[in-house]
């Protein structure tokens, strides 16, 4: 990374930000005398030297304050950090996707946490596993019946904070507009649905490997090109990422099948589907491919309107009284 070295002082340092606030201080102080303070980010000039000495003295410079928020931080690097927050400046690029960090270490996190398959805490009510202990707490307030989170504004309870968080939206006044008509709604995936659903304009662009979604097609291309060219050890199906050899062999890859029902109830959405599979005890992976002549919206719009909440019990001559019952309700052969 480029250094940037000040031409009027010693100071040099790799941020972009807090090089320009220090030398607009410099720009500050020209045609000016006095005792300057040598703080990067103070360079206050005083009359004598006494006054510098006080200055010093009262130890203005114990934290670092922010001269775009007010934020006080304990250490220059943390301040130098902080700025580059501020204007969305990234320099730690993940090797798996095109997501960027401040730091090395958020980016390090994000490795452990989305990419990296290594299964390090398992939740004891249902044995879904998870890469860290924060993402297993999150998990465990999914079990909780109690609604602790309430919403100030209308009273409405949730078992979770991110719940909540989504919900108090609608109390925003920010929408997003639809550009085609008059709707607006409170979040930005309920308005690319409706735009797919009722103006046939595609904003979802969903890879036909792994079935995520993208905004454009030139981040689905993008995306594809990292199946088809994996990294060492990252799979290129599921492009999860594994340590050794050994689990790499041994990790769970993606299996396509037609529909994520089971136990009478279609779940839509992979990631709930398969962790409902670890209450049957089956480690599972499962994709259901996009359907490449309908629109994401169409279909799941297509889906609401057909589900009644009924599984179809195709029981190759079995009475529903053999049926299992798992989890409080009736199950396929095919479930258990």
């Amino acid at each position: 990374r480029k250094q940037f070295q000040c031409e009027k002082c010693p100071y040099k340092t790799i941020f972009t930000v807090a090089y320009t606030i220090h030398t607009k201080k410099h720009e500050q102080n020209e045609g000016k005398y006095g005792f300057a303070c040598n703080n990067p980010y103070c360079l206050q000039l005083f009359d004598t030297a006494q006054e510098l000495k006080l200055h010093k003295r009262a130890n203005p410079h114990k934290q670092y304050e922010c001269d775009i928020c007010g934020a006080e931080l304990k250490h220059r690097i943390s301040l130098e950090v902080h700025l580059e927050r501020h204007v969305g400046i990234t320099h730690f690029q993940c090797t798996y996707c095109t997501s960027s960090f401040h730091t090395k270490t958020e980016m390090q996190n994000h490795i452990a946490a989305i990419h990296i398959s290594e299964d390090r805490a398992e939740c004891e009510q249902c044995g879904s596993v998870f890469t860290s202990n924060k993402l297993l707490k999150q998990h465990i307030e999914s079990h909780n019946t109690a609604r602790n989170y309430e919403c100030v504004e209308c009273k409405r309870a949730f078992k979770t904070q991110h719940h909540l968080n989504r919900h108090f939206k609608v109390h925003s006044d920010v929408r997003f507009q639809c550009e085609h008509c008059d709707v607006s709604y409170t979040r930005r995936d309920k308005l690319r649905m409706h735009v797919e659903k009722a103006h046939k304009i595609q904003t979802y662009f969903v890879c036909d490997i792994c079935v995520r979604s993208f905004d454009s097609d030139e981040a689905l291309q993008q995306h594809l090109s990292r199946h088809k060219f994996p990294n060492n050890l990252e799979c290129g199906i599921c492009l999860v990422v594994c340590l050794t050899e050994e689990s790499f062999n041994k990790h769970t890859c993606i299996t396509y099948q037609d529909n994520y029902v089971c136990c009478g109830h279609d779940f839509k959405h992979h990631t709930v589907y398969n962790k409902h599979m670890m209450r049957h005890g089956i480690k599972t992976n499962a994709r259901v491919r996009p359907k490449t002549d309908v629109l994401l919206g169409e279909e799941r719009a297509s889906k609401n309107a057909k589900e009644d909440r009924s599984h179809a019990f195709v029981l190759s001559g079995q009475s529903e009284k053999q049926v299992v019952s798992i989890c409080g309700t009736f199950v396929c052969f095919r479930c258990t």
